[in-house]
């Protein structure tokens, strides 16, 4: 059996490669100070073929999930002015029942809720 080698794609499955190539086993090796995958049982363009396509699903998945981060990331962005007037109320509430005291409040708090409330004033 003739033995087929390719260098090695971080985050790739050497198993997945060995039975997408129709090898019958492989293994990691340094060559020449590069680390390859040898496959035993199949041929150079089978590797390479099996190799082009972990490749091609990799990057289909890479960008299906840059696309769900990106609107979960939106998501979370559109809320954030809501998520920051109910925070605002809410210490608000916790203040006037004297659960805290504006004192426990940090400063930098205080300093931004007042800023925005200034900026509502002016609306």
């Amino acid at each position: 059996m003739a033995k087929v080698k390719h260098i090695l794609v971080d985050n790739m499955d050497p198993r997945l490669l060995v039975a997408k190539a129709g090898g019958v086993e492989g293994w990691h090796e340094m060559i020449g100070g590069e680390q390859y995958f040898v496959v035993e049982g199949c041929s150079q363009e089978a590797l390479e073929a099996a190799l082009v396509d972990e490749m091609v699903a990799k990057d289909a998945t890479d960008r299906i999930n840059a696309t769900a981060k990106r609107k979960i990331l939106d998501a979370l962005a559109a809320s954030d002015a809501g998520m920051v007037r109910a925070v605002e109320d809410i210490l608000d509430a916790l203040v006037a029942a004297a659960l805290i005291k504006e004192s426990d409040i940090p400063k930098i708090v205080l300093d931004k809720i007042a800023a925005r409330v200034a900026l509502r004033a002016k609306l």
